[in-house]
């Protein structure tokens, strides 16, 4: 006999997302994707660059 786990649906799950499929071209969601895709981030890489900092090393 099969021994299957007991569904938990408060448990969190991971789901795969493929924006490219999932967003309509000229819907909102689509047009802040593309926004958001095209925005110039050096201002925040400046001002969170973390790679050359020693708080994340043990």
């Amino acid at each position: 006999m099969a021994r299957y786990k007991e569904n938990n649906i408060t448990q969190w799950q991971f789901i795969v997302i493929n924006l490219s499929e999932q967003l309509i071209t000229g819907t909102f969601e689509w047009t802040l994707n593309y926004l958001i895709d095209r925005m110039n981030l050096s201002l925040f890489e400046e001002k969170y660059n973390y790679e050359n900092s020693s708080i994340f090393t043990r």
